[in-house]
């Protein structure tokens, strides 16, 4: 029995689910037209300690605590006895221990907690997504964009203006391409 047109099918049934399973995957792309912000939560922080040093700007503090959440702390205030509030930024990952120093900043009321701030969500929550058809006009607007640039510059290096005004021009194309302009640099 000659098994010799069996090769040749399997290529083309490999071929037919590669090309099915990539074009699946273009219909479902999805592209976030609106992102939910993060809201910030705060937690107020009992233990801690604190310590004064002289530093150039005049008196400093150390602030030393261990981060209980499970998430990571972006922001730390307080309120000094004067009643300012102090904020600063910090990236303190999720239990992990803190020690720093602040040049300039009174220590908290001795009554007053440390408050910690972090996100209780990130950009993963997108509130509303492009349909296909807007999809599709935006790739479409940045491969004309793509091309054009690449059209309009030589192979040699250029200068920034040159360039600057290249980008300009195919910024104005791509955003009400012609016709012609999507013949031209469409893909």
């Amino acid at each position: 029995m000659n098994n010799s047109y069996l090769k040749p099918l399997f290529l083309t049934l490999a071929l037919l689910l590669l090309t099915a399973s990539d074009s699946y995957e273009k219909n479902d792309k999805k592209l976030c037209k609106t992102w939910a912000e993060p809201v910030w939560k705060e937690y107020k922080l009992s233990y801690y300690t604190t310590g004064v040093f002289r530093s150039g700007n005049g008196l400093g503090i150390q602030i030393s605590f261990f981060n209980p959440l499970n998430t990571t702390i972006k922001k730390l205030s307080w309120q000094d006895r004067g009643g300012n509030i102090h904020t600063v930024n910090v990236d303190i990952p999720p239990a992990s221990s803190f020690k720093e120093g602040f040049d300039g900043r009174y220590p908290p009321d001795d009554d007053d907690d440390l408050t910690l701030f972090y996100q209780s969500e990130s950009k993963t929550n997108c509130l509303d997504f492009y349909s296909e058809k807007e999809v599709l006009d935006i790739e479409e607007k940045e491969a004309i964009f793509d091309n054009c640039v690449v059209s309009l510059m030589p192979n040699k290096l250029v200068d920034k203006d040159y360039k600057a005004s290249a980008f300009r021009k195919c910024r104005k194309i791509s955003k009400a391409p012609t016709f012609w302009d999507k013949i031209r640099y469409g893909n």
